[in-house]
């Protein structure tokens, strides 16, 4: 729909959509929380729109652990763009219009060995990332 791709052409995630983590983090924090607020906003602005969060982490992750950590990222910005049971409030957003896709380091490993790669910094310091789309 070319309302819908021209509305998302006017917000940041058109030219910023990823949302960085900090080493073995999952806290959001001031301008990851701007980004997210984005994405809220859109959202609420665009009843009829999904968006998918592929979620990423670092290059250092222990291979055990990389994929469900990477899921936990996710869900962190699922919790924070919808809401969660657990603070009291009305869930602003309904948690089916935003899809989690877990990737571990698959693609971290890849973006790495990229020079100029918009996500190679934060894989190559091993911090990774959600990418909001």
């Amino acid at each position: 729909n070319m309302e819908i791709f021209e509305a998302w052409a006017e917000t940041r995630l058109n030219y910023d959509n990823r949302i960085p983590f900090q080493f073995a983090s999952v806290e959001l924090n001031d301008s990851t929380r701007e980004i997210v607020d984005s994405v809220k906003g859109f959202l609420d602005r665009h009843k009829n729109v999904r968006v998918r969060l592929d979620s990423h982490c670092g290059t250092a992750a222990p291979d055990g652990v990389a994929a469900s950590f990477s899921h936990i990222r996710g869900l962190a910005i699922l919790s924070s763009v919808c809401g969660s049971d657990d603070d009291g409030e009305s869930m602003r957003i309904d948690r089916s219009r935003v899809l989690v896709r877990a990737w571990g380091k698959q693609i971290s490993e890849r973006v790495a060995r990229l020079d100029g790669h918009r996500f190679a910094e934060l894989a190559q310091e091993g911090r990774g990332w959600v990418e909001v789309s």
